[in-house]
């Protein structure tokens, strides 16, 4: 039960955090209302970012010129219309454990191992 201080109002609230596109989300409305409800209202906050289907690998050293350095590779794909559907894929360099440097490169990256890296995606403009 909700309440609405500034009108004195009671009504029945179910506050619900969920991807509102997947069919266990509306199942979950349901089960939560015991059946159909008559409104939902939802933020729907979009992805501000502009990037989609990021990933990183983890720390190792590389030669990068003639010193060996901590790298990683991102790679990530933008949300643009014609944006190229391979993405883009940097090479990250640290120095003292700090990003130092970020390019493309594809050659240093070819064998990296990723995994997701959904903080990337989350960031806001």
């Amino acid at each position: 039960m909700g309440v609405f201080p500034d009108l004195g109002i009671q009504h029945d609230v179910v506050v619900l955090q969920a991807d509102a596109t997947t069919a266990e989300s509306k199942a979950k409305v349901k089960e939560a209302l015991g059946g159909s409800a008559d409104c939902v209202l939802s933020d729907l906050a979009p992805r501000l970012s502009g990037i989609r289907d990021a990933a990183i690998s983890a720390p190792a050293m590389r030669k990068v010129g003639s010193i060996e350095r901590y790298v990683s590779c991102v790679r990530f794909s933008a949300r643009t219309p014609g944006a190229s559907p391979s993405g883009r894929e940097y090479l990250v360099i640290f120095l003292a454990g700090k990003l130092d440097q970020m390019g493309p490169n594809r050659e240093q990256c070819k064998d990296a191992a990723y995994q997701p890296f959904p903080e990337l995606e989350r960031l806001k403009r």
